[in-house]
């Protein structure tokens, strides 16, 4: 089982972090859901990275990719 994951969002300016500690949920969760908001400093020509990080464990990460959303818009 992994210890915690980090969701990160890599901007053209900042990088932005949120760690989930799995410690205390035991092995095999079926699911865990990893929601977090975020304004972030952005031009036009700005990029936005998501990633997930896993942290140890020896099992890999399933990710469901069809109700996986990254959403975001230009606040003015």
């Amino acid at each position: 089982t992994s210890t915690y994951f980090q969701l990160k969002l890599e901007t053209s300016n900042r990088t932005y972090y949120y760690t989930v500690d799995l410690e205390g949920l035991g092995a095999n969760n079926a699911y865990f859901p990893v929601n977090t908001a975020v304004l972030a400093d952005m031009d036009a020509n700005d990029t936005a990275t998501v990633k997930l990080v896993q942290a140890s464990g020896t099992a890999q990460t399933d990710l469901n990719v069809t109700t996986s959303l990254f959403s975001g818009f230009l606040a003015c």
